[in-house]
Order: structure tokens, then C-alpha cells, then sequence
């Protein structure tokens, strides 16, 4: 069975300040990939400087990753506490806007009830004054009917006592002068 031949290790990254964490154990894996093997066993020498000295910048790159994972992780944690306050935000405009929708639609479903009993109350006044109105009238027309009626009595007897008189004094004038032709 042969064994892969190792990989070189990639090249660093030279454009980043920080030292990469990634390169130091790519070259460590190179490292233990191309030391030489120990007969019958799975051991394989390599050189301990150059081993001691990658664990060495590994150890020392950790705590700039973990430092920068933290502040990711921090990062994070804001853009979602601010995304979740923005929801919370958004939902409670939502509900306040709801709730003055409901109120509105309540306002003007007690509007239109209030204005269609006001409407009912003045049509029931309308037509109980026109129904007063009616009896008035009609108690007026049977008053001047009986007044009409009593002025024409009145009316007649002075035009008869009238007509009387007149025939009276017309009698009266044809027997003092006699007739005078």
C-alpha cells in the first residue's frame, strides 16, 4: 500500500496583518505528511525545532482567532438583537395601527348607528308633527266652514230684514203720496 505523497502547504497569506492560524497547521500537517516513517509503525520522525516552533505561532495566533471569533460572535449577537428589535418595533406599529383601525371602524360603526337613530328619531318627529299639523288644519277648514256658515245665517237674515225694510219703506212711500203718474 503506498502513501499519498503530502501536499505542499499553501502559500500565506501576506495581504492579512494577522498571522493565519489555517497556514501554521497546514504546514504542521506538511510537517508530520513528509517527516520519515518508522519502520513497522505508524510513527513518523520530524524535525522538533520546526515542529515546536509551529505549535509555538499556533499558540500564539489562538487568542488573536478566538479574539476575532469573539468579536464576530458579538457582532452577531448585535445585528440580531437589532434585527430583533426592529421586529418587535415593526410588530408594535402593526398592532397600534390595528388598534387604531379597530378603534376608527368602532368610531364610525357607532357613527353611522348614532346618525341612523337620529334619523329615525326625526322622520318619528316629522310625522307626528305633520299629523298635528294635519289636525290643526283640519280643526281650522271646520272652523271657518262654521264661521262661513254662521256669517251666511247672519248674512241672511240682514239681507232679508234688509229686503223687509226696504219693501217697508217702499210701502210706506206708495201710501203717503199715492201713486203720481
Amino acid at each position: 500500500m503506498s502513501q499519498p505523497q503530502p501536499q505542499p502547504p499553501r502559500m500565506r497569506n501576506t495581504q492579512e496583518s494577522t498571522p493565519d492560524l489555517v497556514y501554521n497547521i497546514d504546514q504542521l500537517e506538511y510537517l508530520v505528511s513528509s517527516g520519515k516513517r518508522v519502520p513497522m509503525s505508524r510513527m513518523v520522525i520530524v524535525d522538533e525545532d520546526e515542529f515546536m516552533g509551529l505549535l509555538d505561532d499556533i499558540r500564539a495566533n489562538i487568542p488573536m482567532e478566538i479574539r476575532d471569533a469573539q468579536r464576530l460572535l458579538k457582532e452577531r449577537e448585535r445585528i440580531v438583537g437589532e434585527a430583533q428589535e426592529e421586529a418587535l418595533r415593526i410588530v408594535n406599529d402593526a398592532q397600534r395601527r390595528a388598534q387604531v383601525l379597530v378603534g376608527e371602524h368602532t368610531i364610525m360603526a357607532e357613527a353611522k348607528q348614532h346618525a341612523e337613530e337620529l334619523l329615525r328619531q326625526a322622520e318619528k318627529a316629522r310625522q307626528e308633527e305633520k299629523g298635528r299639523m294635519q289636525v290643526y288644519f283640519l280643526q281650522q277648514i271646520a272652523a271657518i266652514r262654521a264661521a262661513a256658515i254662521t256669517t251666511m245665517g247672519t248674512m241672511e237674515a240682514t239681507v232679508e230684514r234688509s229686503l223687509d225694510a226696504l219693501d217697508d219703506a217702499q210701502a210706506a212711500i206708495e201710501q203717503d203720496d199715492g201713486p203720481q203718474h
